[in-house]
């Protein structure tokens, strides 16, 4: 374990030089490699074994998102109270036990679509606590003014990953079948759970909830809740990542179904799909800086959220024909997987380095209920309006109200305001003068 992470630092950027950081990337590496597999595999279980409707994939993504609902918001209070390594350990070890119990069910004879729901309810359990731990801890490892620079170097190596990581997850799924498969990434994540347990965790991120122990869960999660309603920024931050995830998780459930059953593709077919996804991640990655700098955070964040919407609609017309399918999913997750990033990458930086360290966990778990908590609602009643009207049309419906959204978002005035001047009142000297300041104003993500 010790030669792995002994990598030729002279060549690595500054602060993979960093053990602690270098650590966390690599597992995060390692983990999102492993987590293709079944990102693709639930669903194909569901839709070529179980044979599942419309309705039933949206109550999956549903139960996935769902604890961004019930969890967030204790969540937040647990990542300020808790180590955040010791969490991180604990919700690899629940998500290996949550995909374990896929290829035990399927030798058993026991694979049913109640356990794909209780499987998927669990996945999001961890990711919930899992996504808001790892920021926190991140930008205690990093400090304020070089968190930019750790969420580029991050996705950045996502994006590389999805260059073949899913096209590898769709062939082993094809070939191993997808139960099988599933096996595999759990293996990945025993190993990459073994690595992250012998990260330094600094005595920042140990509990910084400081002077709140005395507090009830409930009036710390009150804390957080007024933190982000009274500053404008974050509100609106939040008002808009709410309407997005509805609509995007209602095309989430419909994706893998829409490719099986409309554009008659395998697994194998759309892993190798996804890897223009992952193009254009990385070209998102490495140009953000530079959108920042020439147009303005808030622009190039609406400019994203606009491109992922219209690819809703392009969706719905990708003929059926092969190559046609193929070449028309890989161009259209290529423009999805660009704006999202665009617009993630600083959504996430800019809600990091607005918050003290003190409501950290708290406010960065508020953020992700609020954006995430009728998400369910949304995968629900898409697959209602799939079964109605047709998968074609119901995505591009779902992007003509995506347009409307983000509409909507270019003409309101307290997020351009806030895009346009929260960085430059609220981030310290140190910061301004740091990576950061190429993204000035970098709305938020």
């Amino acid at each position: 374990m010790k030669h792995i992470l002994k990598l030729p630092l002279l060549v690595l950027p500054e602060l993979l030089r960093e053990r602690s950081f270098r650590i966390v990337w690599l597992v995060e590496v390692i983990a999102i490699s492993g987590g293709h597999i079944s990102n693709l595999a639930l669903p194909i279980i569901a839709t070529t074994l179980l044979h599942a409707s419309p309705y039933q994939m949206g109550l999956l993504i549903a139960c996935q998102a769902l604890p961004f609902a019930l969890l967030s918001l204790p969540s937040g209070v647990w990542v300020d109270r808790m180590s955040k390594v010791r969490l991180l350990i604990w919700t690899f070890l629940a998500l290996i036990v949550a995909l374990a119990s896929l290829p035990v069910a399927y030798w058993l004879g026991k694979l049913s679509m109640p356990l794909i729901y209780v499987v998927g309810f669990a996945i999001g359990c961890v990711m919930t606590v899992f996504g808001t731990a790892h920021q926190v801890l991140v930008t205690h490892l990093v400090g304020r003014p070089r968190l930019v620079d750790a969420y580029r170097i991050i996705q950045t190596s996502e994006s590389v990953i999805r260059l073949a990581a899913p096209g590898v997850a769709g062939v082993l799924i094809e070939w191993l079948g997808a139960p099988r498969a599933v096996t595999i990434e759990v293996m990945i994540l025993v190993f990459a759970c073994a690595l992250f347990s012998q990260i330094h965790e600094p005595a920042s991120a140990k509990g910084t909830a400081a002077g709140t122990t005395g507090l009830s869960m409930l009036s710390q999660i009150k804390e957080g809740l007024r933190y982000c309603w009274q500053d404008p920024a974050l509100r609106a931050m939040a008002v808009v990542a709410a309407a997005w995830q509805i609509l995007f998780h209602g095309f989430l459930a419909m994706q893998v179904l829409f490719a099986t059953r409309i554009l008659h593709m395998g697994a194998g077919q759309i892993g190798l799909a996804h890897i223009a996804g992952g193009i254009g991640a990385l070209v998102a990655a490495v140009l953000v800086k530079h959108l920042n700098h020439r147009l303005g955070p808030g622009s190039v964040m609406v400019a994203g959220l606009m491109l992922t919407t219209l690819v809703w609609i392009a969706f719905a017309v990708i003929p059926t024909p092969y190559p046609y399918n193929m070449l028309g999913m890989g161009a259209a997750l290529f423009f999805f997987d660009l704006g999202a990033v665009v617009f993630f990458i600083n959504y996430i930086s800019m809600r990091q380095i607005m918050t003290p360290d003190a409501l950290l966990g708290r406010v960065t778990a508020t953020m992700r209920w609020a954006a995430v908590s009728l998400a369910p609602l949304g995968a629900i009643l898409t697959g209602l309006l799939a079964e109605l009207v047709g998968l074609r049309l119901t995505l591009a419906i779902l992007g003509v109200l995506g347009v409307g959204a983000t509409l909507g978002l270019a003409l309101y005035k307290p997020f351009r305001q806030a895009s346009s001047t929260a960085l430059s009142t609220k981030v310290s000297p140190a910061v301004a003068a740091s990576e950061v300041n190429s993204e000035q104003a970098t709305g938020a993500v």
